[in-house]
């Protein structure tokens, strides 16, 4: 990359000069005076990269009572970095008012030193006017190629490389004292040709080492190389993806397993099929190859199809032993998913001579339609045995997709609760199984639909692949130390604040329910209802009634926790119903602006990202 050049091509622009002058220097009241602006003793160039150039314009202005005479204008020393260019032909003469600009040129090299910048004339009080020229300070410049490493898609089972060159485009020697790699651990470094660290590079000088991903699924992947050197613009990073575009074949579970059932008793179970990449999936067909006299498939859709991307499909799985013993078979699934045209889904299950249990839901609140953050209390003690009793219970549920809750205390208990965070479907589903070790014919279901009742909604959720449980909580984190996840944060932003942090007009975790409206009413006030710091959120901010005017909406990466990126998703609801999703992968000390939202619902997306912002800390 090359970077954008200060360009010091000198246009000189005079106005009102004139040959030569006959007359005399002037003394008195009615002498000739000289303006040199920048009226400064000294000019410097800043941070420039070798064979860069920068410009600096030279105004002149006679503001004395007579003609100004200009007798010659000369660099000294600066051993050739230093220029002018297309200055009139000297001497030459400036009326009273009259007004002249050129410019000085620097071009950055290895031997560029200190030069003075001499301009004489016929002003009694300055007839030799100097200002000194200080080269631009040289620089390391860390750059790589390419700029970002994306391996596309990358099959499981498979390994891709990709070679990364380093280089010194800067024009002093740069020093790399670490190299840190954050993000999915399936990304590895090969840095074997690579010389031992602290890497010392001349200008133009490179090195390189190999990025490897070995993914064990076929989920979007990113991480970060993080370089510690004497670049002065602070740590640079290359930022690592995979698998984030194309169409993607995900099936949950990878294996269907009834365990023991009933000999003549078909039962069933869920398969859910996602379509995980950033480009539709076509599915051609779905059918079982092995096994079909006692495996099947029901609730098909229409084939061919398309899967839209983000999006899942739930089959239904159907086993009906006809004898006692251990049966298996296979789903395939032929699609363009993950660069294979094949999915094989394994199926079994052990026919069994005692009857089956059945799985009965019983919840708290019992209502279809329920706010978020509403904790739902689930209970399968009304299941039943007809020859036994129910001795285990094993709860799933189908959540939206950027869902982390998980059951409390866990998925076996006969009663858990389940807090639900994100707006959309929950089906719940219960299997139990007996003390003859069968499981129930049935599987229970129950469903929720999470609905915001605010006039504005908004939801943030991230996902971290360097972070493998985004369902741990260490809420005690900033105490101890001991961090679970990354932590991102949603903003709101009042029209009145003077910029995102306002201890007063932005509305985050450090001012959860700021007072913006009406004095004497809470509805006009947002509120942070949700903070989340342990990795995946979800972080919510409300609403109720808007007042008539636009608010900012926007995300900080707060601290990454070493756990690397995070590739943030932010829903805006309008009385309920989803209006816009923005996605972006973000970095440490990232701010993201998101978007605009009007009191009317109406969004305008920002989509801007500053970097090395910290926050209020």
């Amino acid at each position: 990359m090359v970077r954008t050049s200060l360009l010091v091509a000198l246009s000189v622009i005079a106005f009102g000069l004139t040959g030569p002058s006959c007359q005399k220097g002037v003394v008195g009241g009615n002498a000739p005076q000289i303006k040199v602006s920048p009226d400064s003793p000294e000019i410097s160039f800043g941070r420039i990269s070798l064979g860069e150039s920068a410009r600096e314009a030279i105004y002149l202005e006679n503001i004395g009572k007579a003609p100004l005479d200009v007798r010659n204008i000369w660099i000294e020393g600066g051993n050739g970095a230093f220029d002018l260019v297309e200055l009139p032909t000297l001497p030459t003469t400036m009326q009273v008012g009259d007004f002249a600009k050129f410019a000085v040129t620097y071009t950055a090299t290895a031997g560029a030193s200190l030069a003075l910048l001499h301009i004489k004339s016929n002003d009694p009080t300055r007839p030799t006017v100097t200002i000194q020229l200080n080269p631009g300070t040289l620089e390391a410049i860390l750059e790589t190629d390419p700029g970002e490493v994306n391996l596309g898609r990358v099959n499981e089972g498979t390994t891709k490389n990709q070679l990364v060159v380093v280089k010194n485009v800067g024009s002093a020697e740069l020093v790399i004292t670490d190299m840190i790699k954050n993000g999915d651990p399936e990304f590895q470094l090969d840095t074997s040709s690579m010389p031992s660290l602290p890497i010392r590079l001349k200008t133009s000088e490179t090195t390189s080492f190999t990025v490897t991903f070995s993914p064990t699924s076929a989920n979007k992947a990113t991480g970060e190389v993080v370089f510690k050197s004497n670049d002065p613009r602070g740590d640079r990073r290359l930022v690592l993806i995979a698998n984030s575009t194309g169409p993607c074949i995900v099936a949950s579970p990878k294996e269907v397993d009834f365990q023991t059932r009933p000999i003549g008793i078909e039962s069933t179970l869920a398969l859910t099929i996602t379509s995980c990449g950033s480009d539709d999936l076509k599915i051609d067909s779905i059918a079982i190859s092995a096994g079909g006299e006692k495996f099947g498939v029901k609730d098909l859709p229409p084939l061919p199809g398309i899967l839209k991307a983000g999006t899942s499909y739930t089959l239904t799985v159907t086993y009906l032993p006809l004898d006692e013993g251990a049966d298996s078979g296979t789903l395939t699934i032929l699609s363009n998913g993950s660069g294979r045209t094949q999915l094989d889904v394994p199926l079994k299950g052990v026919g069994s001579a005692n009857n089956c249990p059945n799985a009965v839901i019983t919840a708290t609140p019992d209502e279809t339609e329920v706010p978020p953050q509403t904790t739902l209390k689930l209970s399968g003690l009304n299941s039943q045995d007809p020859d036994g009793t129910v001795v285990e219970y094993e709860w799933t549920v189908e959540a939206p997709l950027d869902s982390v809750t998980v059951f409390l205390p866990s998925a076996s208990v006969p009663q858990p609760t389940f807090e639900m965070n994100i707006a959309g479907t929950y089906k719940f589903r219960l299997r139990v199984r007996d003390n003859a070790g069968n499981w129930s014919c049935n599987t229970a279901e129950h469903v929720v639909q999470v609905i915001p009742t605010s006039a504005l909604h908004i939801e943030l959720t991230w996902v971290t692949p360097g972070d493998k449980d985004e369902t741990d909580e260490c809420p005690q984190a900033y105490l101890t130390g001991k961090f679970c996840g990354s932590d991102l944060d949603l903003h709101l932003l009042h029209p009145k604040a003077k910029d995102w942090f306002d201890g007063l007009y932005d509305c985050y975790f450090r001012n959860p329910k700021p007072k913006w409206g009406n004095a004497t009413y809470t509805g006009d006030d947002p509120r942070l209802d949700r903070d989340d710091i342990d990795g995946g959120g979800p972080e919510n901010i409300n609403l109720d009634f808007p007042e008539t005017t636009a608010y900012k909406v926007g995300v900080h990466y707060w601290s990454h926790h070493g756990y690397g990126p995070a590739t943030a998703k932010v829903k805006i609801f309008f009385y309920g119903q989803l209006k816009k999703e923005f996605v972006r992968t973000l970095s440490h000390w990232q701010f993201w602006d998101v978007a605009i939202v009007g009191s009317d619902g109406a969004i305008t997306p920002v989509d801007g990202v500053k970097n090395n912002v910290p926050g209020d800390f």
